[in-house]
């Protein structure tokens, strides 16, 4: 994840965003860290872990569909694209 994101940031704002995502992911961290155990309490293990496991194929499928390949390319390149398409 790291890797991916200092490799998709434009270089003039690579720092603050890296930043800001990780704020955005230690949040998340959080939030599933205290819903945890009442989703454990509340539907069961099976239930809660198939919760996790949708998110987890969402993500896979929103980021295999979204983002660029980055192997080979410089960053300037990527920079290009990624300016390109959005």
């Amino acid at each position: 994840m790291w890797v991916l994101l200092s490799e998709i940031f434009p270089n003039r704002v690579r720092g603050v965003a890296i930043s800001f995502v990780g704020l955005v992911n230690s949040a998340v961290c959080t939030v599933v860290q205290l819903l945890f155990p009442w989703q454990m309490d509340r539907f069961g293990g099976a239930p809660t872990f198939f919760i996790y496991a949708m998110f987890a194929i969402l993500g896979v499928v929103w980021f295999a569909r979204v983002l660029p390949e980055t192997r080979g390319r410089s960053l300037e390149e990527l920079e290009e694209s990624l300016v390109r398409h959005h």
